[in-house]
């Protein structure tokens, strides 16, 4: 058994005998014996138990609260993520303005150029179908001074051959023979023609005549051929 709880007396419980300070003094009596008085226990107030509604009402909202946090939480992420993929983009489309800048700048640098180009080769064109022409030109004027030179040639050729009769007749003193060879030479037919008629005379005024006749068809032909 556990011992009783003992409580402090009250002095106030104990009584005391009033004293005559004029009387004198006496013997003191002990006090009766008093019995213990049995200490007053509080009564115990049942606590009041919190309902299971109220547990679960606190939790949702505990929920609902991390809930939100998580989203803002997630919300905050997303916007730095978003903020950062805005300031990389707007980095990016400054540097594609500056890129397109430049390319735009080489761009008409080159356009110029390439126009510049053009009249140059326009120019080169227009000067090559001048030169081409004057080439026709040339080629057909060298055609036409081959030709004359061509022709040239012969009449100084068929010049040449007339005058070889005439040297041969006056200077070299040639035969009849040779006469005839060198007229043959010429390919002239009248000349040939007047030099039979010359060589058949059978007499002396019909030979200084037909003679006559030649030497101013042969002078003649000269004359026309070198002009």
């Amino acid at each position: 058994m556990q011992p009783e709880p003992s409580f402090p007396q009250d002095p106030q419980s104990e009584p005391t005998l009033p004293q005559d300070p004029q009387s004198e003094p006496t013997l003191l009596q002990e006090p009766e014996p008093v019995a213990p008085v049995a200490p007053v226990i509080p009564p115990v107030l049942p606590v009041a138990q919190p309902k299971k509604s109220s547990k679960l009402g606190m939790i949702f909202v505990g929920l609902v609260i991390l809930l939100l946090l998580c989203a803002l939480g997630g919300m905050g992420y997303w916007a730095y993520q978003l903020n950062t993929t805005l300031t990389v983009t707007e980095q990016n489309l400054v540097t594609s303005q500056e890129n397109n800048t430049t390319l735009t700048g080489q761009n008409n640098s080159l356009s110029a150029e390439l126009e510049a180009t053009k009249s140059e080769l326009e120019a080169t064109k227009a000067e090559l179908e001048k030169t081409k022409t004057d080439l026709a030109t040339s080629q057909g004027d060298l055609k036409t001074a081959q030709d004359k030179a061509a022709s040239l040639q012969k009449m100084v050729d068929k010049a040449r051959k007339y005058a070889e009769v005439l040297k041969g007749i006056i200077v070299d003193d040639d035969s009849m023979t040779e006469t005839s060879l060198k007229v043959s030479a010429t390919n002239d037919s009248s000349l040939k023609n007047k030099f039979e008629a010359w060589d058949e005379s059978n007499s002396e005024t019909e030979f200084y005549r037909t003679f006559g006749a030649f030497l101013e068809y042969l002078c003649t032909i000269m004359v026309e051929v070198l002009k």
